[in-house]
């Protein structure tokens, strides 16, 4: 045998070794994995418990199901949470009620670039109040130099302080309250008198945040089987239109499973058989090629004449394409969805939405395949 053959033949024999030892290892490694923490497959929304995997749901929908398959669990804890669409309103619009004390500022990082201000040690326990019906409410503030402490009540329950130091003016979030019944509620921001460690009193309330959550609970599952979890709207009819997210945790917050899902808003017209083509006319695909740099989103339409409908392609991290079109009458659209990087399409899971009125109202889950790279053997001369 030539050296240079030997070489080779050597070579390709310590790859094809270190890939079992590599595997071997990541085996282990996933078994103890398994054994700890154990394994959920299959995770996915359905109309019913045996029903086939669904990402959006019509409008009227009065229950989802949560499915997924575990096994080796051995009693660890778990909680799911199902999250829907938040529902804002800014502090400075007119349903807001305040009293005297509040001014409108402007700052170009708060939410439409506005919020209101009151300052405790001018006008003492100014208050600002909110009516919402929702599951939760959060609160969106601005701190500050000035920033003083507010106190902050829902129907009146136990007050929440709220610290608004900061060095220089920074955006923040608070959730104020969770797990609230079908009912108005009124959420009541007060600015104290007392100064912070800033040794200002000045409040600051950009928005406030209200969500709906259809599920937040934990179970401690044991061995394996299939779990089903029925979702219904607690405030009672349709679950709301909008975005949806399930998460399964490990214990109380360590996100392991992940899945969004939808619900059609119901206004007039709609869109249809939504898919995803190599070509404006081509059949529909959710695996396209390594490199692929331009796919096309194709749907069917009807009354939505004159209506502006946007799509949107998510990668895992970021939305990467976003582009409007206008709808005349009824038929088939096909709109061209082109990556800005030259080398395509990076390969993994990607989803398309059509949004009209910033409702999501046709999705669908596509990816791009990774390419195979094989050792280039030259022949020896």
């Amino acid at each position: 045998m030539k050296p240079k053959r030997v070489v080779l033949v050597a070579a390709v024999i310590a790859l094809v070794l270190t890939v079992v030892l590599i595997g071997a290892v990541a085996a282990n490694v996933a078994s103890s994995l398994a054994t700890q923490q154990g394994t959920i497959t299959n995770l996915h929304m359905s109309d019913s418990c045996d029903g086939p995997d669904t990402i959006l749901f019509p409008t009227d929908t009065q229950t989802v199901c949560v499915v997924f398959d575990y096994s080796d669990m051995q009693g660890q804890e778990m909680r799911i949470a199902v999250t829907g669409p938040k529902f804002f309103v800014e502090a400075e619009h007119s349903s807001v009620i305040k009293s005297s004390g509040w001014i409108t500022a402007t700052w170009a990082e708060a939410y439409g670039e506005q919020y209101v201000k009151a300052c405790g040690a001018v006008s003492p326990n100014a208050t600002l109040t909110s009516t919402f019906m929702a599951d939760a409410i959060s609160m969106a503030y601005v701190k500050d130099i000035d920033g003083g402490i507010a106190e902050v009540q829902v129907d009146g329950g136990t007050p929440i302080t709220v610290d608004m130091c900061a060095a220089t003016a920074t955006k923040a979030e608070m959730m104020i309250a969770s797990g609230l019944s079908s009912e108005l509620h009124t959420i009541t921001v007060k600015a104290l008198t007392e100064t912070s460690s800033c040794g200002g009193s000045c409040v600051g309330v950009d928005r406030f945040w209200n969500e709906v959550i259809l599920h937040d609970t934990t179970h401690s599952y044991t061995d394996g089987g299939t779990e089903c979890i029925k979702l219904t709207n607690p405030r009672g009819g349709a679950i709301p239109a909008g975005e949806y997210v399930t998460t399964i945790y490990s214990g109380q917050y360590y996100p392991r499973n992940t899945q969004r899902w939808y619900v059609r808003p119901g206004w007039p017209g709609e869109i249809t058989n939504l898919r995803m083509s190599i070509s404006p006319d081509g059949p529909p695909s959710t695996e396209f090629m390594p490199g692929t740099r331009t796919v096309w989103a194709i749907f069917d339409y009807a009354g939505m004449e004159g209506n502006e409908v946007w799509i949107k392609v998510l990668g895992w991290y970021e939305d990467l394409v976003s582009q409007s079109v206008i709808l005349h009458e009824s038929g088939t659209q096909a709109i061209s969805v082109t990556h800005p990087l030259m080398t395509g399409f990076p390969a993994k899971q990607y989803t398309t939405h059509i949004l009209k009125d910033g409702f999501v109202d046709g999705v669908e889950n596509w990816s791009v395949l990774r390419a195979v790279y094989l050792p280039l053997i030259l022949k020896n001369h």
